[in-house]
């Protein structure tokens, strides 16, 4: 069981961790005094909140899902959810 929660949590974690470590990269940018990355960070960071709320809405939703199924000990129910996502 433990194996299957970190394979299906690792992905998820993954997605976060990388995502924070890019914003904490581009707020570091932007501290260097230079209108250029000043003006990429705007539009970057404009972007970057569209993917995000994509991206997070998305896999939210699918945590949430395999949580349920897992707390619920429904293996059958995680394949056929399996199924549906990669279809």
């Amino acid at each position: 069981m433990g194996y299957l929660v970190a394979r299906v949590g690792l992905p998820i974690f993954t997605l976060r961790l990388t995502n924070s470590f890019a914003f904490i990269a581009q707020i570091r940018m932007v501290n260097e005094p230079r209108i250029v990355i000043a003006t990429s960070y705007a539009i970057g960071f404009v972007i970057m909140d569209i993917v995000d709320g994509a991206l997070f809405g998305l896999t939210s939703a699918v945590s949430i899902m395999v949580g349920q199924s897992l707390g619920a000990i429904d293996i059958r129910g995680l394949r056929k959810l399996h199924i549906r996502l990669v279809s």
